[in-house]
């Protein structure tokens, strides 16, 4: 039985559905350049299923260490100065 030509491809629907986001969204993702790559016959958007994964693992970001004290403002440090909720400074009238 032959494969059938557009196997591994989604429409834009079915990505957008994967991906749990609209396909408005994956057009002005296509648009500013930092969507996955797809391809287009005639009107219609196809993603290739392998090329939307490697794009997902290229966009993966490393988690940020939390900052030690060492790395904290003084003023956020204990003893510093802090923020108190609820005080506003006055208002020159």
């Amino acid at each position: 039985m032959p494969r059938a030509l557009l196997e591994g491809y989604f429409p834009k629907t079915e990505t957008a559905h994967q991906l749990n986001t609209t396909t408005r969204t994956l057009d002005r993702m296509h648009q500013q350049r930092v969507g996955p790559p797809r391809i287009k016959i005639g009107k219609r958007v196809f993603y290739r299923a392998d090329a939307v994964r490697e794009w997902l693992l290229a966009s993966e970001k490393k988690p940020v260490r939390s900052a030690s004290a060492a790395q904290l403002p003084r003023s956020r440090m204990k003893g510093g100065p802090a923020f108190t909720p609820g005080k506003r400074a006055a208002r020159a009238s």
